[in-house]
């Protein structure tokens, strides 16, 4: 799409005026456009470019000789901390203040439990 859209700006820029009150600027208009339609070919061609892996190259792979095992800690481990959180009040929103996932319900309004602002109830 990025090639599509810089090829139409290019050509709406050809046909627009032929005589541009600053040539300067449509000079310059011009070589950003040119810059960005290489950036979008060379980008493209990139990606149409790019190795990728195949069951060949993951043999070789080192990491795949270490034995790795499954993860200790279980999805419940998480669940439980997520209901702790919401038991304690928490609603799971950033304070707009500090940032920190301590904001409680105070009355309609949001309070946060770590610096103390509000979302806007007094």
């Amino acid at each position: 799409m990025l090639v599509i859209g810089t090829v139409g700006l290019l050509y709406l820029k050809w046909q627009s005026d032929p005589v541009p009150a600053e040539r300067r600027m449509a000079r310059m208009d011009v070589a950003f456009l040119l810059a960005l339609l290489l950036t979008s070919v060379t980008g493209l061609l990139l990606l149409a470019l790019r190795e990728t892996p195949d069951a060949a190259h993951e043999a070789d792979d080192p990491t795949s000789t270490l034995g790795w095992t499954e993860p200790t800690k279980s999805v419940t481990g998480v669940a439980e901390k997520r209901a702790e959180a919401r038991m304690k009040g928490y609603v799971g929103e950033a304070c707009p203040e500090c940032a920190n996932f301590t904001l409680v319900r105070n009355g309609t309004c949001l309070k946060c439990e770590t610096c103390g602002a509000t979302t806007g109830c007094s």
